[in-house]
């Protein structure tokens, strides 16, 4: 799952960001690392600066919304 989740970053698929900011804090390590990755991948001038999952999450959940691309 983690593996076709950076897919979304590597090919610019914008509509994915909200999903991906709310995977965030999901259980999987591997696959929140994803998309945290892909979500710099799609939006490389973002400065998160977080200490948890929680925090991540609600970052790029307010970023993607302010910045998403229709």
């Amino acid at each position: 799952m983690a593996d076709i989740v950076t897919l979304f970053g590597q090919y610019r698929y914008y509509p994915a960001a909200v999903n991906l900011a709310q995977t965030l804090s999901a259980a999987s390590l591997n696959l929140s690392i994803a998309a945290e990755e892909s979500l710099r991948a799609l939006y490389p001038e973002a400065r998160a600066d977080y200490h948890s999952p929680e925090e991540a999450q609600k970052y790029w959940t307010r970023y993607v919304n302010k910045h998403q691309k229709a």
